[in-house]
């Protein structure tokens, strides 16, 4: 589980349907709760966005 820095949490997981395999984000907002899933396409570009977010956070600190 990733806490983040406003006290909302992300849990990781996975799913299997008949049309594919899928990872899974639940987000806990302060009681506002959205499962969304990913795609293999849609985890890669998630993930390139993150790297990104990363870099410039880094860069700025």
């Amino acid at each position: 589980m990733i806490r983040t820095a406003t006290n909302a949490t992300i849990e990781l997981g996975t799913a299997t349907t008949d049309t594919g395999m899928y990872a899974l984000l639940h987000i806990n907002d302060h009681g506002r709760r959205v499962t969304i899933s990913l795609d293999d396409r849609e985890i890669r570009e998630l993930i390139g966005h993150c790297v990104t977010a990363w870099g410039q956070l880094h860069h700025h600190n």
